[in-house]
């Protein structure tokens, strides 16, 4: 934890205690702290700040209490792993996913004592964690326990989220089998899906309509409803912070545009995704949108301004250690020769 964030931590239980910070907290004080804790790191998160996100739930700190417990601690593992999900998607780093599930099922022995808000966040990770290592019908098993709690506890916000996790990853499957006319079947169910998570979560409404706009974009190749779709998807994601994934948001309204033949716009948004994406760090929209404006300049016959682009490419991805994206981003370069 850093010094300004530990200090910011200790003045938070002064405030709290009165006095020392150690073993004099009562049980609701600690809990607010560790709630406070996980609020900040959320926070951080979607602003895309994942080292100042992790600092708020340094266990090593927290264990100087009484009133620490596996309750608090899977607490602190949840929304860890939760920021290191993201941030090793965004960094392309490589997780050991055999080790966050251990890490989990360390937890189950205390699972029944947990609250049941917390007990639906631990099944829930569970779920994620053996969908990430192949274990599908034990994922279905947890997520299906977790929903069931979550309706228990009438969370509309976290069931909005998991129906629409679960609806883009059914049309993933399909897209990755080919199947088109399955995919398009989904149109009105995408439609009621929205309709429900605009009502209880804006990041379940971003993530539904994005999905739906790319079903606009690759199946319908209706441009125009796909284009309002990824607006208003980057605009909730804008709207509610969650800066993570805004440079995939601006990098799909390019795609669009640029499909419609609108290089101007496209070149816009491309340049929007790839400027925020170097500021947070997202690896692979360094790349993508700086060779996607590349290609349109090469298309055009500009090669100066495709070589300027497909050489920030190749540094920004030799920055990353990204090898796959030096390979593409010199073939590029190869290809103005």
């Amino acid at each position: 934890m850093s010094k300004c964030l530990r200090l910011f931590v200790l003045s938070f239980i002064f405030f709290l205690s009165g006095e020392s910070i150690a073993r004099q907290s009562s049980y609701g004080d600690f809990e607010l702290l560790v709630t406070t804790a996980i609020k900040l790191s959320e926070e951080a998160l979607f602003d895309a700040k994942f080292e100042q996100a992790l600092a708020y739930l340094d266990t090593s700190y927290f264990q100087q209490f009484d009133s620490y417990q596996p309750q608090e601690e899977v607490q602190l593992v949840l929304q860890r792993q939760r920021v290191e999900g993201f941030r090793n998607l965004l960094f392309q780093i490589k997780s050991n996913r055999e080790e966050m599930l251990a890490e989990l099922l360390s937890y189950q022995p205390y699972s029944n004592t947990f609250d049941t808000s917390i007990q639906a966040n631990y099944y829930l990770a569970l779920s994620s964690a053996y969908r990430s290592i192949g274990e599908v019908d034990s994922s279905q098993h947890f997520v299906a326990k977790a929903s069931s709690l979550y309706t228990e506890l009438r969370d509309f916000r976290k069931i909005s989220e998991i129906r629409a996790s679960e609806i883009s990853r059914r049309q993933n499957a399909l897209l990755r089998e080919g199947k088109k006319q399955e995919i398009l079947a989904m149109i009105p169910e995408y439609r009621e899906e929205i309709e429900f998570s605009a009502e209880y979560s804006k990041y379940a409404l971003a993530y539904n309509t994005r999905h739906l706009g790319q079903i606009h974009r690759r199946q319908t190749e209706d441009m125009e409803e796909a284009l309002k779709l990824f607006q208003r998807s980057l605009e909730l994601r804008v709207e509610i912070n969650f800066r993570p994934f805004v440079p995939a948001s601006y990098s799909s309204v390019g795609d669009v545009y640029l499909a419609m033949g609108d290089y101007e716009k496209a070149i816009e948004a491309y340049n929007k995704s790839s400027e925020l994406a170097e500021e947070i760090g997202f690896i692979r929209y360094q790349l993508y949108p700086n060779i996607q404006i590349g290609t349109i300049y090469f298309e055009q016959g500009d090669k100066s301004q495709a070589e300027v682009f497909f050489q920030k490419a190749f540094n920004n991805a030799r920055l990353n250690k990204h090898e796959k994206g030096m390979s593409e981003a010199k073939r590029k370069l190869e290809s103005l020769r």
